[in-house]
């Protein structure tokens, strides 16, 4: 499926998370999740299903409808006499629990029966005698009954506003998110637009093709955030898998506009002083080193500047600052620097400014300054837990007085228009001087760039007044400074944009929305029944989810769920029975406990040929078990009939607390289809054949893609 529109993309998943998000509802009506209904089976029962289509029997009229379908079971691969089993063991649900078991009677019919309900018909005159075996008292204390484990669903939750989450978080949530909250220091709320034309001045539409979109941490991370703000349920077992983000930008153009997402956030910072002047500091001045070349003492021998040098970094003592990443001038480039006087020798006169420059446009541009060349970051001998930066002073001892100053003082100077810099409006080419630099005659001119006019007073530029002036080439040219802008590492993520066609203003900024949908996976428990002491309760997996808050001790394991399973011991029962709800797991714990816990004695009857007794039926209130037919001859023939108690799989359950019924296995399989929503795919797995699968990852997959697939409710035999 293609983008919404042309405006809209969804990062990671462009083209496809349109068809992930989808709301839990419409994932349940894709995937149930509970026991599918049986009224929707040809057959309603497994059990009865394995009797006439596997074996090619007959089941009894009066057996129709025993048992389950056995939902979400892998039955293909498992003994066929063991599904039947399992299949009537749902019955134990049924009422208040009763066993139903399979026989075939002499015609071949299959017939399921109920043990233990119906009284047998067997007559005291035909009880020739009868001989107790056997007492058995074997106690239980405990039974657990697990239910049906859903298997886990994904589905995606609310989308929220990503620019503005954190200004919903709130101190008092937790200790830890307290100190992330109190580091950031920033005194508006999020989003906060960064953008280079904003910065250097609406004249700069060149540089309005990159911006910023900062936005506070999201604290995905932490549990708690996405408890508190409602993204998910712990009560539900509920984590988020990952999430979409998806993008609008109404005025995107293909090819020019780009959207990516960062870690950090780039911060525009102006270094300014006394009136809001772009302030330097004192800059530190070099040493001559070779014949060729200056470098600043500092970066060479790792020495500190002197106290009163450079200019400190605001905000630079927050947790939040990284360190800088890059220095820039905005200002007027200066081709050549020289003193301003005309005339020569004693005839020499000051031309009324401290210096003449050449230069082609007052247009500001922005000039990129080298780290360790120009200047380099140091920590603030005043306050150590700042950072300062100073400049260096690129000026050759032997020009220092052409500046007119204190080399290691901020510059301010005045200037005027060198002649050669001035160009006829008509000719377009250099004004004629008689003495090119004497101030007395006014020439009026444009400069290179055609379009500002100025003159050779030093009032002529369209900038008037002192400046500051950053030196170069030993001070034979440089930069008129307008602003001086730090660009600082921020820890803050952030929407970086970029845009060939110069679109990337403030305005703009503020129109892009970046909705974010949660991508949840929900892993639901299964219900437990806890029966001990002869009381029955549902166990309550909620009570040892942890609050979240590393602040507080939490006595998990005094819960009750938690006693429930550290009190099994030797002889008694942990089932699971996954076809069972919770209602019903209640119903079958009750009735294993009762059973088990029952005083054991088996009889022996000896009854007369002419008696009927049918396995299960009650005889003097005990089940009938076995039936034995000896046969002499016509004087000595008789039946032998053994009863006792209902639960005759009592010996088996003594050895060992876990009677498990099911199991998790995770087998590899090949993907051979999947749905255009990429949650639902078709895999062939080994030893099973081909299965329809939920994706709960956030792999996109492909047919061919090879896999490992988790099976769950698969049955176990014990």
């Amino acid at each position: 499926m293609s983008q919404e529109t042309d405006a809209t993309r969804f990062h990671e998943w462009d083209k496809l998370a349109e068809n992930w998000i989808t709301t839990e509802e419409s994932f349940d009506q894709d995937f149930p999740t509970k026991p599918f209904d049986p009224a929707s089976r040809t057959y309603s029962s497994v059990a009865e299903w394995v009797v006439e289509v596997i074996f090619g029997l007959t089941v009894s009229n009066d057996s129709a409808g025993k048992g389950s379908t056995l939902p979400g079971y892998d039955i293909k691969s498992r003994d066929a006499y063991q599904m039947i089993q399992l299949s009537l063991a749902t019955e134990l649900a049924e009422g208040t629990g009763h066993l139903v078991e399979c026989y075939a009677d002499g015609n071949g019919v299959v017939h399921f029966y109920t043990i233990g309900e119906t009284r047998s018909n067997v007559l005291g005159s035909q009880i020739f005698y009868k001989i107790n075996t056997s007492t058995l008292s074997k106690r239980c204390d405990n039974v657990l009954v697990l239910g049906y484990d859903p298997p886990p669903k994904r589905y995606t939750g609310e989308s929220f506003n990503l620019f503005t989450f954190k200004n919903s978080i709130q101190k008092g949530w937790s200790t830890a998110l307290d100190t992330a909250l109190t580091d950031d220091k920033e005194s508006v709320p999020y989003p906060i637009y960064h953008t280079w034309g904003e910065i250097l001045g609406p004249e700069q539409c060149p540089y309005y093709k990159e911006g910023y979109i900062e936005y506070g941490d999201t604290f995905f991370d932490h549990n708690l955030v996405l408890q508190k703000m409602n993204i998910i349920d712990s009560s539900k077992f509920e984590t988020v898998s990952t999430y979409i983000y998806k993008i609008h930008v109404p005025w995107f153009e293909q090819a020019s506009t780009n959207i990516k997402f960062g870690n950090t956030t780039p911060k525009f910072i102006e270094l300014k002083g006394t009136g809001g002047n772009p302030d330097f500091g004192k800059l530190q001045e070099r040493t001559w080193q070779t014949t060729t070349k200056y470098i600043a003492s500092l970066c060479r021998d790792g020495k500190e500047p002197e106290a009163d040098r450079g200019k400190r970094l605001p905000r630079s003592n927050e947790r939040k600052f990284l360190g800088v990443r890059e220095v820039y001038i905005h200002g007027y480039k200066l081709k050549q620097i020289r003193e301003d006087y005309y005339g020569s020798g004693n005839d020499r006169i000051p031309g009324g400014s401290n210096f003449i420059i050449d230069l082609d446009s007052a247009l500001a541009e922005p000039f990129r300054l080298t780290r360790g060349q120009d200047y380099v970051i140091l920590d603030d001998p005043d306050d150590r837990e700042y950072k300062r930066i100073v400049f260096s002073a690129n000026i050759h001892p032997d020009y220092v007085e052409n500046f007119g100053g204190s080399i290691d003082g901020t510059i301010k100077a005045t200037v005027r228009v060198s002649p050669a810099s001035i160009y006829d409006p008509d000719t377009k080419g250099r004004v004629e001087f008689i003495d090119l630099y004497d101030p007395n005659e006014t020439y009026t001119g444009r400069l290179k760039d055609g379009e500002t006019v100025v003159n050779n007073q030093p009032d002529g530029l369209p900038f008037s007044g002192p400046v500051t002036i950053f030196p170069i080439n030993e001070g034979q040219s440089g930069y008129i400074v307008e602003k001086i802008v730090v660009i600082y590492d921020w820890d803050n993520p952030c929407i970086a944009v970029h845009d060939e066609e110069n679109k990337v203003t403030k305005e703009n900024l503020r129109l892009i929305t970046v909705d974010v949908y949660p991508m949840i996976v929900r892993d639901e428990k299964p219900p437990i029944s806890w029966t001990h002491g002869g009381q029955t309760e549902l166990l309550d997996p909620t009570e040892i989810i942890p609050d979240y808050e590393v602040a507080t001790i939490e006595d998990l394991d005094s819960t009750t769920y938690a006693r429930a399973f550290t009190s099994l011991e030797t002889g008694d029962i942990k089932i699971t029975l996954p076809f069972l709800d919770a209602n019903e797991c209640m119903i079958v714990s009750k009735f294993i406990y009762d059973m088990q816990n029952e005083v054991i004695k088996q009889t022996n009857y000896i009854c007369s040929p002419d008696s009927e007794p049918v396995l299960g039926e009650l005889i003097d209130g005990k089940t009938i078990n076995s039936i034995d037919y000896s046969y002499q001859d016509s004087s000595q023939y008789l039946i032998s009939v053994n009863a006792g108690p209902m639960w005759m799989g009592i010996s088996g359950w003594d050895t060992s607390i876990y009677q498990n019924k099911t199991e998790q296995i995770q087998l590899k399989g090949i993907v051979t289809g999947v749905d255009t929503n990429q949650i639902k795919c078709q895999v062939m797995i080994e030893q099973i054949g081909v299965m329809d699968c939920i994706n709960a990852s956030k792999e996109i997959l492909e047919k061919g893609d090879r896999v490992a697939v988790t099976i769950h409710n698969n049955p176990v035999a014990k």
